[in-house]
Parts: C-alpha cells; structure tokens; sequence
C-alpha cells in the first residue's frame, strides 16, 4: 500500500515520537505522541532545535550523533539520551535515526523514532542498587547460615539461625533431627526429599519454603536454600544454606490475594462488568456481571449490539451510537451515560466506558469496555438535591443566625437571620472577613474560636456579649463553631451558629438576684431559732457559775479566789456564746480580737497562731472537766487520760469552748442510757497534740455525718438544740489551723478526734 494519507495516519497514531529535524537539528514534524509524552505542544517545539530539550549533559553527544549523519560518518544512530519533559521529569529515549537527503544524495536532516524507555532504565537502575545492596549484605553478614557435614553428621547453626526461632545460642542442640522437629510434620517429608535429592546429586541445591514452629509456639515460614559442595568427584562432602524468616513475605502475599478477593467482591457489589465487541460483528461478548446488570443469565442467550440498542432509552440511543461512531473514527476511549432497561423490565442508569483493541499493526480488531450500574448513585444524588433544596429552606428560615467562612475566614454562607442580627445582608458578607465586615470590633475569644475552629476543633462559646454599630443592637449571644472537613480530610472551613440569648441571660440575672433575697428572708426566719440556742448555751454556761455561787456562799473565806476566778471566766464563757450567736446572725462567722473572740460583725483579721498564747491543752481540759463534773447526769462517767503535752498557741476561752461544745455533743448521745461513759484523751502524737473525746452513745449515720457541721443541722428534738454546737467547733478547730474528724457508726457510739500544730518557738506565755 502506497497511499500518502494511510502511512501518515499511521504515523500520527504510533505510539512512539516519530521526528524529523533539518541539518542544523531543529525539528520539521513532530507526532501526536511528542505533547503527550513530553508535554511540549507541538506547535511551540517545531522551529526549534531538538537539543533545548536535551539534558545539558547529554547534548554534546547527541551533536556528535547529528554531525556523524550530517557529513556522512554513519548512515544511522542508534542510542540512548534523556530529555527534559515539561513537568520537568527525566526521561530517557530510545532513538533511532536515518539520515534524510535530497534527490541528489545531500544530507538535508534526519528522520527517525524516539522510543520512550524510562520505565525499563529505572528498572534496570533499581536491579543494579539492588544486586549491588545484596552482594554487599552477603559479604558483610554471617547470621542466620547453616553447615552440615556429610561425613560426621555435624550440623553447625549461627547465632541468628536460633535467634530467628526464639532460642539463645545455647538453648538449641546443634542436631540435624532437632532442626527436623521444629519443622511442621505436615512439611518434614518435603524438606527430607528435597535433601536426600540434592545429596544425591540429582541438583547442585535446593530452595523450600516450610513452617516452622517458634519457642513461642507461633508458626513462622522459613525459606531454606541449601547448595551442595562435592570432593571433585562427584561425592558430597558438605551442605550449606542460609535461612530466612518469611512470614511476613507470606502475609502480605495472603493479604494480597485477599485484595484480589475483595476486588473481585467489589466488582459484584458495584455492578461492574466488562463487554467487548469485535469488529465486523454484531455479538458482544459479556462478563457474568454483565449478565447480572442485564438481569440475564450467561447460558440462557447471546447479546448482540442491536439487543441492547433496543432496550437503551429511545432519548438516550442517540448518544449511545455516536459514541460508538466517535470510537471506531478517531479510537478515542468514549464515555457514555443511558437509561437502559434489563431483562426483566427494570429501569437502570448504566454509565459505560470504551476504548479500542488494536493488534500489532495498530490496526482496530474490538471495542472493549467497561459497564456500571450507577442507578442507585443517581437516585442517592437526586435524593441529595432534593435535601439540599429543603437545608437552604431551612437556612432560610431559621431563626438562629447561621454562617460559614473558608479556610481564610472569609464568609461563605450568610441567612437570613444573620442579616436581622447584624443588619448586614448577605451579599455584603459573603466573601468579606470578620475584619473586613466589623473593623471596630475587636473581641478576642470569637477570633481564638475561629481559630480554633479551623484548627479542626468544636468550639462553643456562651453569654457572649454583643453591639452591632450598624443597628445599634446590644445583647448577649451563644455561638457554637463547627469544622467543615473535605473529602481528604482537611479542615476547608467552619459554620458558625448564633442564638441571641438576650431574654436568657437577663432573665438568670433576675433569678440570681430574687434568689438572693429569698437566701436573705431565710437567714432573718432563723434568727428565731437563734434566739433558742443562745437561751440553751447560756445556760449551761451558767449552771456551774450557780453551783460554784452556792459554794461560796457557804465556804466564803479568803481561800476561795482560785474559785472566784472560775467563775469569772464561766462568766466570760457565757458573754462569749452570745457574742457568737451575734455573730452568725450577721451571716459572719466568729473572728479573733486581741485574746478573746471579736464583737458582732467582726471579721478575721489575723492567720491562726497569730499574737496568741502558749497554753497547755491538758491542764485547759483538766479544768474544764473541773467545772462540768457537778453538772453531770447522775448515770453517766466521765474519765479522762491527760499526758503531759507541748504547748500550743491558742485562745483559751475559745478551746474551752470546744472542749465543753464536745463533751456536751457527747452527753446528749447518751440521753436514756443506764451505763453511759463519756472519755476524755489529750496526748502528744509526731508534730501535734490530739484531743479525743469518745462515748458508747448512740452514735451516728452516714447522712448524718456527712451534715454534722452544718450550721443550724440538729438531730435533737425541737427546743433541746439550735445545730449550732459543731459547727462552732469546727470555726475553733481551723482558725487554730487544726483539723478534726469522727469514727461512728450507728449503735457504736462516736470518737472525735481534734488535732492541732504545736506552738511555734518564741510563742507568747
């Protein structure tokens, strides 16, 4: 065949760069395939001369290559050159050229091919690092080898032999048949063989892959490759190997084939199949899943082109056929999208993907394609839109202000009520910053949230203050910040969403302040209450002061004024517990003044320890015992255990309220019992003095313990405490810097147990 337009349509269509340049070396014709493999346009690279697009180190050599056609040298050239492609990747050409000359014989250019060889080059790079990493690995390492002797049986194993199986260099016997136990029975027999053969002289070695079983009792596959070394006459003297643990290797081969498996799987779930339509014939041939989209079954008839053209949508048939017309033209893959009915009168949405088959002349011998039922991904898609269309509804009307903005925070989304929020509508907001939208607002935490948010983290923010200086409005406003994550996982952006919570936030304003009125009415109802308790404790601070009075108006002789002064600090004792009462009906708790307690509404003004004296605990006890002792309930026994002890810093009219609070809380324990015992301890313990004061009285629950020092908290009936006792106790126990706990439990009586700090040096006396 001679014809012109056939050899340049055969040109055109080689999938090598066919070229020619003139004498200088710039290129006259270039085929399609020059812009495809190089990315060069064709029209850009004619006029110019080949070597601009030659590595810089390989253009002297490719002159040299010219100028031999050019002045007669060579005929032809045949070598290998790398070019710059457009993207700037290297690659390398085969190049095959022919000088090119006129009717008279004079070299005018060159004519030839260039043969991309860019994959086989890497290929053969990457072998030749490879067998050169492997030389040197064999040359630089002794582990995991094996020697067998043939003449004495002698095995010798390397230390990565054993190592690769679990065992020390030590803990396995260098014994052929030991080797063989830890190989899989189900493997033995293959290993022996293959042994046996080569020591045979059947093969110089062998290779075999086997599992073996580690210490650990996991199974590893082991690849032995073992070579045979003779005497030079044929007899084997030695067999060496090396082995080498695979599992891994096996693992990903089986993951691998799981792979294939799942694809195949996909394929069927997808409903992809291929078909394939050979020229000048009208049967297709089909996968099964084909079959499966047609709804046919592959024995029951043959498909032909016009079967299916007959079930393709009579709207969509048209497209259809041109595709085809378009593919068998100019053999460009073709791409198609048709409504089809199958066999059993189903609708479908096929999406169908061809390209041409050519045999080794390039000549089109099929169509072959690809199919998918994508009907089920076109209704999820309208379904999609259809819910679209109903979210911008929603944003439309929704009565939160809802934004969105881009990785560069500038809004891309602005409803309705953001307009009425911010008096701003949406086609100033979109595309515009916060900056840009508000440049007299600065508000820091809405920025870090934003931020944050882009960060790829929820954030929330609440009781947000607000003015918008367009509309004048103020308020306060919740705002909760969401990424928006693409589809490979960035962050692209964020929604915002924006609740005025305005009426909220003064309406919580409003009950904090009602609710603190309602606290105030409460604490004016206790002081009724109060006013029991004071009655209470006064009173039994003034029964030894009656008592003690009783005695001196018996015994009144000068002897008596260690008495006198008792009575005294009982006396001092009594004003006290009012001026508390005071106090907690001010809402303060008592605070210290000079020696003694504070007058009403008087706070704390100095640390515990501050400016107190040096005392000591025990003999403090010592005389508070001295005055409850004639007070005491005729059945029940007070003792008492007073070491000596270091002195502490402490108010003395304060601790000898807590211990009288104490042994009070105590005795009312015990009301209604024939045997009562109260017990009274005072020890010296590491840093601290201990008080304890225990009783076999009824003791306490869990509920009840929980709320023991609640101010105003009683378990006595009404009229015999005001749940005050404790409470004041504790107020002593910490402003001394002390601490205080209880062992109860109900039925087993209670033990307090008060711990305070010793007295610092240079305490006062």
């Amino acid at each position: 065949m001679t014809d012109p337009a056939f050899f340049r349509t055969l040109v055109e269509q080689h999938h090598g760069i066919v070229c020619t340049v003139d004498a200088e070396g710039r290129w006259t014709y270039l085929n399609p395939a020059w812009e495809r493999i190089t990315g060069y346009a064709r029209q850009d690279s004619l006029g110019r001369p080949f070597f601009d697009f030659v590595l810089e180190e390989d253009r002297d050599a490719c002159r040299l290559h010219l100028h031999g056609l050019m002045q007669g040298v060579k005929a032809t050239s045949r070598h290998e050159t790398r070019y710059r492609a457009r993207d700037g990747r290297i690659l390398w050409f085969q190049v095959h050229a022919d000088r090119l000359c006129d009717e008279v014989g004079t070299p005018v250019g060159a004519y030839g091919t260039m043969t991309d060889v860019s994959e086989r080059v890497a290929a053969e790079q990457n072998l030749r690092r490879k067998s050169e990493l492997l030389e040197l690995a064999l040359e630089s390492t002794s582990d995991a080898l094996w020697d067998w002797s043939a003449d004495t049986g002698e095995l010798w194993l390397s230390p990565r032999w054993k190592e690769q199986l679990g065992y020390g260099d030590g803990e396995l016997p260098n014994l052929l048949g030991a080797c063989m136990d830890l190989v899989l029975e189900e493997d033995r027999t293959l290993v022996h063989d293959r042994f046996q053969a080569a020591l045979a002289g059947a093969s110089p070695g062998f290779e075999v892959t086997v599992r073996m079983r580690h210490r650990d009792g996991s199974i590893r596959h082991m690849r032995v490759r073992a070579r045979v070394l003779d005497d030079g006459a044929g007899r084997a003297r030695r067999v060496v190997g090396v082995t080498e643990d695979v599992s891994e290797q096996w693992r990903r081969q089986e993951a691998l084939s799981e792979q294939a498996r799942d694809l195949h799987r996909a394929h069927r779930i997808a409903r992809i199949g291929w078909w394939r339509l050979r020229a000048g014939m009208s049967e297709l041939e089909w996968s099964p899943e084909s079959f499966a989209i047609a709804g046919a079954d592959p024995g029951s008839f043959r498909p032909t082109i016009g079967w299916v053209l007959d079930r393709v949508h009579p709207e969509d048939r048209p497209l259809l056929v041109t595709a085809l017309e378009r593919l068998a033209a100019d053999g460009r893959p073709q791409a198609v999208e048709y409504r089809f009915r199958d066999k059993a009168g189903r609708d479908l949405v096929i999406w169908s993907n061809a390209q041409c088959e050519r045999n080794a002349r390039g000549e089109v011998i099929a169509f072959f394609g690809v199919s998918q039922d994508i009907t089920e991904r076109r209704e999820v898609e309208q379904s999609l839109r259809r819910k679209r269309r109903f979210i911008e509804l929603l944003l439309k009307d929704a009565a939160r202000g809802i934004s969105a903005f881009d990785a560069q925070g500038r809004y891309t989304l602005w409803n309705p009520a953001m307009q009425a929020i911010t008096g701003l509508p949406a086609g100033e907001a979109i595309g515009r910053t916060p900056a840009e939208l508000f440049p007299d607002i600065a508000d820091h935490r809405v920025e870090e949230a934003r931020r944050r948010t882009l960060a790829g983290e929820a954030v929330s923010l609440r009781e947000q203050p607000y003015e918008m200086p367009r509309t004048g409005r103020k308020g306060f406003f919740d705002a909760h910040y969401t990424p928006i994550l693409e589809a490979d996982g960035r962050v692209g952006g964020g929604l915002a969403i924006m609740i005025d919570v305005t009426d909220r936030v003064e309406a919580e304003r409003r009950r904090r302040e009602l609710e603190a009125q309602l606290a105030q009415r409460h604490r004016l109802e206790a002081l009724g209450t109060l006013a029991g308790g004071v009655a209470h404790e006064v009173n039994n601070r003034l029964q030894p002061i009656l008592a003690l009075s009783e005695l001196l108006l018996m015994n009144a002789t000068p002897d008596t004024r260690e008495d006198l002064d008792d009575i005294r600090r009982s006396a001092l004792a009594a004003r006290d517990i009012v001026r508390q009462v005071l106090a907690f009906s001010g809402g303060r708790r008592p605070g210290w003044s000079g020696s003694g307690l504070s007058g009403p509404g008087q706070n704390l003004s100095a640390p515990a320890g501050a400016n107190l004296p040096a005392l000591d605990l025990s003999d403090l006890v010592r005389k508070v015992l001295t005055l409850l002792r004639p007070t005491l309930p005729p059945l029940v026994r007070l003792a008492s255990r007073l070491e000596p002890v270091p002195p502490l810093a402490g108010d003395p009219l304060q601790l000898e309220q807590m211990v009288i609070n104490l042994i009070t809380n105590a005795l009312h324990a015990l009301e209604g019992m024939p045997d009562g015992r109260v017990e009274v301890e005072v020890r010296a313990d590491g840093g601290g003095v201990d008080l304890v004061v225990s009783d076999n009285g009824c003791g306490m629950e869990e509920g009840v313990l929980e709320r023991v020092f609640d101010p105003f908290f009683t378990t006595k009936d009404v009229g015999k405490g005001t749940g005050l006792g404790l409470s004041v106790v504790r107020t002593i126990v910490q402003l001394h810097g002390g601490t205080i706990g209880f062992d109860t439990a109900p039925n087993r009586g209670c033990r307090a147990h008060v711990r305070f700090p010793l007295a610092a040096p240079g305490a006062g006396s």
